[in-house]
């Protein structure tokens, strides 16, 4: 005998896709850690795997904070993009400048040259993802329109 399955609730589903984003978010900003600490690592790290291991890690750790930060004032804000991402921007600055300084990177100079490679591609990434969204958003609502238009021409 088959059990049959249950079809998922709303919110299910959006706690799924949620989760699919997040997970997403992670593994994108692990990578942009790992490119962002890899000429810091060649240069101050003793092994090289670790060392990247650990760009990974404050990339993803970044990365979610800051998906999280920029969800939250965009909801709170409403819609005031330039606020979100000067969030953004505070949040990849002052996460590269104290995960940076963990892992050991102590001068001054460098500290500051990771954070402003980490800014340039954190805040590019960010722009372009937001950019494809509104454009995805954009095409949702002009099929939702078409939907609209054939539903109302029916019961007319």
């Amino acid at each position: 005998m088959s059990k049959r399955l249950k079809d998922p609730s709303a919110s299910e589903v959006r706690v799924y896709k949620e989760l699919k984003e997040f997970l997403f978010t992670a593994v994108v900003s692990a990578l942009l850690g790992a490119l962002v600490a890899l000429p810091f690592v060649y240069l101050f790290e003793d092994n090289l795997f670790i060392g990247m291991l650990k760009g990974c890690g404050a990339g993803a750790v970044i990365g979610i904070i800051s998906r999280i930060v920029f969800t939250i004032v965009l909801r709170t804000v409403h819609s005031r993009t330039l606020w979100a991402f000067l969030c953004i921007f505070f949040t990849i600055g002052s996460g590269t400048l104290a995960s940076s300084y963990l892992f050991g990177l102590t001068e001054i100079f460098f500290l500051f040259l990771i954070t402003g490679l980490a800014e340039v591609v954190g805040l590019s990434v960010t722009f372009f993802i937001y950019r494809y969204s509104l454009y995805l958003n954009s095409k949702l609502h002009a099929v939702q329109e078409k939907i609209q238009v054939k539903v109302n021409k029916k019961h007319t």
